[in-house]
């Protein structure tokens, strides 16, 4: 859909004077075949931010990305340690494997991560989705809570993100404990309850 001139160029003004827009050149000559004259705009860092979405104007206060490895052997963690320390604390864990969903499984996951104002990645089992989806909330802004299984940690850990501190956990309820007190610390109580009794 072509917009008539007019319109289209009090929408071009309004982008430009609110920063979203800049002058990228002008075609001359036939080098751009019926170009020759035309101005091109390209995105700001502002245009880029508003198209995309920030860290602020996406987030939902209080929801939580849980990025995990869904193992038999993990579901304890999630059940008996994550959901409940979030919960405790005060926020709405999203756990993919409990997400129902009718698309692409990763749209919908960069969706969730969008939507989050932080994240959990328990990094036990080193999978490589775990990994990618705690980046891809880095590049957002997203603060990540990185934890491991004490006895995996080791040999799960990557030298990319062993620089940041990890929750090391030894059995669910230490894990609970642990990742409560840290998102406590330096979140505060969440927007969906009171800090639980310990």
């Amino acid at each position: 859909m072509t917009l008539p001139v007019q319109k289209n160029c009090n929408f071009i003004r309004a982008t430009r004077e609110a920063g979203l827009i800049t002058v990228a050149g002008s075609a001359v000559g036939a080098a751009m075949n019926d170009s020759a004259g035309k101005q091109f705009y390209r995105l700001t860092y502002k245009g880029w931010d508003y198209v995309l979405g920030t860290s602020a104007s996406s987030a939902e206060h209080g929801r939580v990305f849980v990025a995990m490895w869904f193992d038999e052997s993990m579901a304890s963690a999630y059940t008996e340690g994550i959901e409940p320390a979030l919960l405790d604390s005060g926020f709405e864990p999203v756990c993919m494997n409990a997400v129902f969903h009718n698309d692409d499984i990763n749209f919908t996951i960069l969706a969730e991560i969008r939507r989050a104002q932080f994240i959990v990645a328990d990094i036990t089992g080193a999978r490589g989705g775990v990994y990618f989806e705690a980046g891809f909330a880095r590049a957002l802004g997203r603060e990540v809570f990185f934890c491991c299984r004490n006895d995996r940690f080791g040999t799960d850990r990557h030298f990319d993100t062993e620089h940041f501190q990890h929750t090391l956990w030894t059995t669910p309820a230490d894990l609970r404990a642990k990742l409560r007190d840290k998102v406590l610390g330096l979140k505060g109580v969440g927007p969906y309850g009171r800090r639980a009794s310990r």
